[in-house]
């Protein structure tokens, strides 16, 4: 059965805003608890981009989605506020993305999803240990473990997505560098990567 999107709206609003926000303050390095107002925004953020990725779905694959999602939402949050992507985060993603994406295939009764999720995961994981290695700081660490996990997410349920989220995401991390370019004014800047890399992905997976 399709989840209702504006019962999956409201659903995943109010059930993943929480796991959301606790995850994202667990791992900050700074503590303290999000004000009403930033809740709020956390809320319809939430609501938002899992709704985007997850509409259309039945209610099983709408939920193993928002659950990763979630955890890619805090993750980014992190990014937003402190430049880093944390390993607890970047581990749980991605144990979270494969058993979503084995329990999606078992659903569906093709390995299909198996094996485009690991060549995905593995041609962007070897890109961005080879820009890694050849400009250093092009990227960090939590990138290159960010990246190829969304990928595989975006492979797995829709293939023909990949390419529209990659462009979301370049086009985003672009205007992301000139923001935090303008706004810090020298050229040594740190720019986050991973909310560009989420909606990328959320682009993607949104493709009909």
């Amino acid at each position: 059965m399709t989840a209702d999107p504006a019962f999956l709206a409201v659903a995943c609003s109010l059930g993943m805003t929480p796991v959301v926000l606790l995850l994202a303050e667990r791992t900050t390095h700074r503590r303290r608890r999000p004000g009403l107002g930033e809740t709020a925004a956390a809320a319809s953020l939430v609501g938002f981009l899992i709704t985007t990725a997850a509409a259309g779905r039945s209610a099983a694959e709408a939920a193993a989605l928002a659950s990763v999602l979630a955890i890619a939402l805090a993750a980014a949050t992190v990014d937003t506020l402190e430049g880093r992507l944390p390993d607890d985060l970047t581990a749980g993603l991605a144990v979270g993305a494969t058993l979503a994406v084995l329990g999606h295939s078992a659903v569906v009764g093709d390995i299909g999803p198996v094996l485009r999720a690991s060549v995905a995961a593995g041609a962007l994981l070897a890109g961005c240990l080879v820009l890694k290695i050849a400009a250093d700081d092009a990227i960090g660490w939590g990138d290159v473990k960010f990246a190829p996990t969304l990928a595989a997410i975006v492979a797995a349920w829709r293939p023909e997505g990949l390419l529209v989220g990659a462009i979301v995401a370049v086009l985003l991390v672009g205007m992301t560098a000139v923001g935090v370019a303008a706004v810090e004014r020298t050229r040594r800047t740190h720019v986050p990567y991973g909310p560009a890399l989420l909606a990328g992905a959320v682009a993607g997976l949104a493709v009909v």
